[in-house]
Order: C-alpha cells, then sequence, then structure tokens
C-alpha cells in the first residue's frame, strides 16, 4: 500500500543516515540505549497512540486490498529478483558451512566477549539514567550486578543459537520453541540471581485488574519471571538479529520492537516494566553488536557472481 511504502521509504532512508553518520559503534549504541530509554519514559502515551494507529492502518489494508487486487500481482521481475536473492543467500550460507570449526568457535567466543562489555556498557546507561550511578547504596550495584549478569546470559543463549542456525535456513516455529526455552531458562537464572544478590525485583504493579493482580499474586517469582521470559524470547524472532545475513548490522526498530513487546507483556501480566524493558534492550542491543555481519560489498560480490551463473 501508498502508505506503508512511503513509511518503510522514510525509515529506510533514515536509517541509511544514521548507518552511514560519521559516529562509532559505541555512540550509535548510546543513542540507541537514549531512544529506548526516552520510548520507556513516554510509553504511557505513545502505546495508546501506537495501538490506535495500527487498527486504522489495518482497517484502511483491508479495504485497500479488497479493492485494489493489482496491488498483490506479483510481475516476472519480481520473481527474477525474489530467485536471485534467494541464491544468493543460499551461497553466502554455504560459504559460511564450510569455515573450520576451529574459526566458528573463536568466532563465537569473540561474540560473547562482545556482548558482556556490550551489557555493561548499556547497563551503566540505565543505572545512570536512573540516578543510581553515584549512589552509595549497596542495593543499586547489586540491581547494576543483577541486571547485567541477566541480560548477558540471554544474549550469550541467542548468540549460541544464532551461531548454531548461521549456515542455514530452518522452519520459523522450531526456532521459536527454543527461543522459548532460552527465555525460561534466562527467567530462571534472573530469579536464582536476585536471590543470590538478596534484591527484592518488583513483580507487579499496583492499580491493575483484580483478575491479572490475583494471577500475579499466585505465581510465585520463578515462574513470574519464567513465564515472563518465556513468551518475550518465544514471541519474537531473536535469531534474526545474530543473523549474518540481516539486512543492517544494527537496527533501531529491531531494538525499539522488542523494547514495545515487552512493555506490552509486562502490562498483560501486570508485572513492573521498568526491569523487563532494561533487560530487554540491553540484550537486543549486545546481540545485535556482537552478532558477525557479512558487509554490504561482500553481498553484492556474491549477488553479482550469482546473477552471472544464472543467466
Amino acid at each position: 500500500a501508498p502508505v506503508a511504502r512511503a513509511v518503510s521509504s522514510g525509515t529506510i532512508g533514515l536509517w541509511n543516515w544514521f548507518q552511514t553518520a560519521p559516529l562509532a559503534t559505541p555512540v550509535k549504541c548510546g543513542i540507541a540505549a537514549a531512544a529506548g530509554l526516552l520510548l520507556l519514559v513516554n510509553s504511557s502515551w505513545l502505546l495508546p497512540v501506537m495501538v490506535a494507529l495500527g487498527l486504522v492502518y489495518l482497517i484502511y489494508f483491508a479495504i485497500r486490498s479488497w479493492m485494489f487486487v493489482e496491488d498483490h500481482a506479483v510481475t516476472p521481475k519480481q520473481l527474477d529478483r525474489k530467485q536471485l536473492q534467494a541464491q544468493t543467500e543460499k551461497l553466502l550460507r554455504s560459504s559460511l558451512a564450510v569455515h573450520p570449526w576451529t574459526d566458528r568457535v573463536t568466532g563465537l567466543l569473540g561474540s560473547l566477549l562482545v556482548a558482556t562489555v556490550s551489557t555493561v556498557v548499556v547497563g551503566l546507561l540505565c543505572l545512570a539514567a536512573g540516578g543510581g550511578l553515584f549512589s552509595p547504596e549497596v542495593e543499586s550495584w547489586a540491581r547494576y550486578a543483577w541486571l547485567v549478569s541477566t541480560g548477558t546470559f540471554g544474549s550469550w543463549m541467542i548468540l549460541i543459537a544464532g551461531k548454531t542456525w548461521e549456515h542455514r535456513v530452518g522452519d520459523a516455529w522450531q526456532r521459536r520453541m527454543v527461543m522459548a526455552g532460552t527465555g525460561m531458562a534466562t527467567g530462571a537464572v534472573s530469579f536464582g540471581l536476585s536471590q543470590f544478590l538478596m534484591i527484592d525485583i518488583p513483580s507487579r504493579v499496583e492499580g491493575g485488574s483484580a483478575v491479572l493482580q490475583g494471577l500475579a499474586g499466585n505465581l510465585p517469582g520463578l515462574a513470574s519471571q519464567m513465564v515472563l521470559f518465556t513468551a518475550l524470547m518465544g514471541l519474537l524472532r531473536w535469531w534474526r538479529m545474530a543473523d549474518p545475513m540481516r539486512t543492517t548490522q544494527f537496527s533501531l526498530w529491531s531494538s525499539g520492537l522488542c523494547v514495545v513487546v515487552a512493555a506490552i507483556l509486562s502490562s498483560a501480566l501486570d508485572v513492573e516494566p521498568l526491569w523487563p524493558v532494561t533487560l530487554t534492550l540491553m540484550i537486543s542491543i549486545a546481540v545485535q553488536v556482537a552478532a558477525p555481519w557479512i558487509p554490504v560489498v561482500d553481498r553484492e560480490r556474491a549477488r553479482d557472481i550469482t546473477a552471472a551463473h544464472l543467466s
């Protein structure tokens, strides 16, 4: 639809400007973290507006799809482009599959190290935004240690799964199930760390519905965190953030979507949204910064080789 194309073109243009801007990767991560915190602060009015706009667009899209069937017609040129893209991706993934296992393990270890550093830095930014960076209270730094440790574990699980899947295209639902299991493990680790560090994690918000308050009250802390992280990891396609074939190395859109979904799930489960949103932002940034990515130049070279072979 024209509206979707206009929004997509504007978003791509903005992202291309951001990607080509002469900024170092830590600066871009800081901008992403600031944008996430800005979304969190304004979530009380942004979420209802986004939901309302989404519903209006769905109605518009349904009417247009019914009236203008030719919008969905696929031309031979589009088919050729899709075939070229699929063959190019197959060639690139095949090149990843022939890498020696020692190189793959070394690359994975490097990614895990970068993810750890990223969660430490983003955690410090979040701590500073909350006013606890220069706080003498031990509890503030205990919460920081809990956030960083949980975020590091979650990002590690996604990076390990992404390294396992990077050389092939798999079934999305099977990968969702694996991601859901990863979320369950992350929730268990989060609860265990909170008990070890003796910090109190807010389990629900005040003033919620009676039904959700009763549900949250009946769930132990361990089950509550496992349910939240299982839903969060299972709903989103986290493996795409670790896929070397992703369109861009770092996507603000992906991080923003993760933050919005975390906020919605927290509201649905009557969980205090601050810590799930913060953890989700940390994990999404760490995974994208640490995961390997095939540069555009290599993709264009592979596309030229594929096009010559098909012709």
